[in-house]
């Protein structure tokens, strides 16, 4: 299992401990399957038959829709799908009257004698959700409820259905024999297994982030657009070689083309890596000046890792792996620590779900989360978090800005961090038990406290600023939101973070966006043949010495306004001089410290 997706992995627990399984979502694409050293791309019937097969022994799979006869799925010699007339089941073709089948099918699921998984497939055609049924609906409702709850083992049945909620209530609702599992489009890490087989491995990664929200179907005509392109540019008699496209060239393309028409993480974090980890988190794209509270990430990361916190308990837990609450001023790099954590654990910042809990202000918003109630507008969407823990159980959830979400949504989290679980509108249990729950907060921030706190870190004292932070925490869960009872399940996981106020950190701080400015500018104008270079630290030094007040009160964010108002309008103006007067080679602009009419300045110009 370990070449499978996590969608494949889930796929298969599911029909291993359910009796009943609803395949639905992304279910009319192409997969990519693995076996090395062999890469698959399939359809739908021939990724399940292969997904079965590797798992279990003496096994038969049978397919059924109403628009052909039943039919008996294995694979060949070969490793090809091999289809075959399942006998008794009447004529190719479509039948409108499918009752006689399905009755056959039940009689199946109800004989324990053979392991045999029955595929139903257009279940949103046969048995869709209604908010009324006719007579023979109703009819076919009450045969499949039964079928459900009849299934014999070691049988299983899939249900496919374009989305969970065509899904009839009656099927769903408190049926404890049956699983959901979603299938998505294809992930970064689909995406990156994908375009890994095509291209280089220097534009492998930008195609995967590039073509986030593409069906694998999508991508494949995807590529025959960049053959074309790659065709033009050879000429027509040579045959197309993707590798002479850009980066530029493949951005166009996916532009055109959008808009012309579960694995143990935590176990694979190896000793090594955590003993690495500080470097991780406050390297050159880091956390900068935060120590304390990377320290104390990393410690629960090691306890994450090895699992001691079930030693405290009085037996197993499904209590989230991890949780932080981190506090302190705005811009000192809370989000930024929360993605970077998911990108150590999970190897991808799309392992991460930022929710703004300022969108929460109403007692009623609570079924944004969770989904609204049957009879309600928005019922068959579900809710924002808990369709985002099914589609991805291992990630990093950010409730971001939590001191603005109304009271009542706190009883949320209480459950989450008590019982590692929630149940939606639908009735779906979803599981925390293997995410990383991370609240943020500027709770302690006002206007007539920072002065005395900054001054109070000049002066060494970083002790009071911290202490102040998690005081501040602690009485508005006692006091003003009266959950003492949440603040006791967050415990001493409250992280402050102090004030960016040393030398070194908001040099460091501002060559970072400098840097990546940089970076940005040569690769996204490396076809006209510019180029950008930036004295980093001299640079860095000036804007620290011009702006450092507005950086120390508002962190990274200040960084950005100052470069969006004293360095960006200069650059601009050089650009458009550079597009009034080509230049016939390649270009390279310099951003450096001048002095202009006796005034040191940020200037730009042509090295």
């Amino acid at each position: 299992m370990a070449n499978l997706f996590v969608w494949q992995k889930n796929l298969l627990h599911a029909v291993q401990t359910q009796d009943v399984v609803v395949v639905h979502g992304n279910i009319r694409d192409l997969y990519i399957y693995r076996e090395p050293p062999y890469h698959y791309e399939v359809k739908f019937d021939e990724l399940i038959t292969r997904l079965l097969f590797s798992q279990f022994e003496q096994i038969q799979i049978r397919r059924y829709d109403p628009y052909s006869k039943a039919a008996d799925l294995s694979l060949g010699e070969a490793g090809v799908l091999v289809v075959t007339e399942a006998e008794g089941f009447g004529s190719t073709g479509f039948n409108i009257n499918i009752e006689p089948t399905i009755a056959r099918v039940l009689t199946e699921m109800e004989n324990a004698g053979q392991r045999r998984v029955w595929m139903l497939k257009y279940m949103h055609n046969m048995l869709p959700y209604r908010s009324s049924y006719s007579e023979q609906e109703s009819i076919r409702l009450i045969a499949f409820q039964r079928m459900i709850e009849n299934v014999a083992a070691p049988n299983k049945l899939l249900l496919c259905y374009l989305s969970d909620t065509q899904v009839p209530i009656e099927l769903s609702q408190h049926s404890h024999r049956l699983a959901f599992v979603k299938i998505p489009l294809p992930d970064f890490e689909e995406r990156t297994a994908f375009w890994g087989q095509l291209l280089e491995a220097q534009l492998v990664s930008d195609l995967a982030k590039l073509t986030d929200g593409l069906a694998l179907t999508s991508l494949r005509k995807l590529v025959e657009e960049a053959k074309k392109l790659a065709r033009q540019r050879q000429g027509e008699q040579r045959q197309s070689d993707l590798k002479i496209l850009t980066l530029r060239d493949w951005e166009r393309t996916i532009t055109f083309f959008k808009f012309g028409e579960t694995q143990d993480f935590y176990l694979q974090i190896t000793p090594e890596q955590l003993n690495q980890a500080k470097e991780f988190f406050t390297g050159r794209e880091g956390i900068k000046g935060q120590d304390y509270a990377v320290n104390k990430t990393i410690a629960m990361l090691w306890k994450a890792r090895t699992n001691v916190s079930a030693l405290l308990r009085s037996g197993p837990s499904n209590a989230p792996r991890g949780t932080l609450f981190l506090c302190g001023p705005s811009g000192t790099g809370k989000t930024m620590l929360s993605k970077k954590l998911a990108k150590f654990v999970f190897g991808s910042e799309e392992a991460f779900h930022r929710i703004d809990m300022s969108e929460y202000q109403q007692d009623y918003t609570v079924s944004k989360l969770i989904g609204s109630p049957p009879g309600y507008v928005g019922y068959e969407m579900g809710g924002i978090l808990t369709n985002a823990l099914l589609e991805k159980p291992f990630s990093v959830v950010l409730f971001d800005e939590i001191e603005k979400a109304h009271p009542r949504i706190f009883d949320l989290f209480l459950q989450i961090l008590s019982d590692g679980r929630l149940t939606d509108s639908r009735g779906q249990t979803v599981f925390f038990s293997e995410a990383i729950i991370v609240f943020t907060s500027n709770l302690g921030t006002r206007a007539s406290e920072i002065t005395q706190l900054q001054e109070a870190q000049q002066s060494g004292d970083l002790a009071r600023v911290h202490q102040h932070f998690v005081r501040c925490v602690r009485n508005f869960f006692r006091y003003e939101i009266s959950r003492p009872e949440l603040l006791n399940r967050i415990g001493n996981n409250i992280v402050p973070f102090n004030f960016l106020d040393q030398e070194d950190v908001l040099v460091s701080t501002v060559d970072f966006y400098l840097a990546g400015l940089r970076d940005r500018f040569n690769q996204e104008h490396a076809e006209r043949r510019l180029r950008l270079e930036i004295d980093l630290n001299k640079v860095a030094k000036f804007i620290v010495q011009e702006h450092g007040s507005a950086i120390r009160e508002f962190g990274g964010r200040a960084v950005i306004n100052t470069l969006d108002d004293a360095l960006l309008p200069l650059l601009a103006k050089r650009l458009l001089m550079l597009e009034m007067n080509p230049s016939s080679g390649p270009t390279t602009l310099s951003i450096d410290v001048g002095v202009d009419h006796g005034e040191r300045k940020l200037i730009v110009r042509v090295a």
